[in-house]
């Protein structure tokens, strides 16, 4: 594990749980739905918003992604020091983001603008 997935969970930032399977479809939904209005915004050139919203999409992805490994995390920083830890998205493809193996994972359209 990396140091700051030790720190987050030895502050109780991210906490093992065994209900949060159930979690995952409202995630997944989340995650497209601000994916869709991001998209929207974008064609309605509002870009600052739009960024928003693609933030959120992934912010849900990855919360779905952690769900299923039976985690809950609770802060944006350990969310991402959790996804980073994964096996999947610890080394990405060359060239894949770790952002990219959230979207890859979760199922999620890429955008294409």
């Amino acid at each position: 594990m990396s140091r700051d997935f030790d720190e987050c969970v030895k502050r109780k930032r991210i906490v093992a749980q065994d209900f949060t399977i159930a979690l995952i479809p409202a995630e997944l939904d989340a995650a497209r739905k601000d994916l869709e209005w991001a998209q929207h915004s974008l064609v309605e050139r509002n870009e600052k918003w739009a960024t928003i919203q693609a933030y959120y999409a992934i912010f849900h992805a990855a919360r779905a992604l952690l769900f299923a490994k039976g985690y809950r995390e609770k802060s944006h920083f350990c969310l991402k020091a959790a996804i980073q830890t994964l096996p999947e998205c610890r080394r990405p493809p060359r060239g894949e983001a770790v952002v990219s193996c959230v979207v890859r994972m979760a199922g999620l359209e890429p955008a294409t603008f």
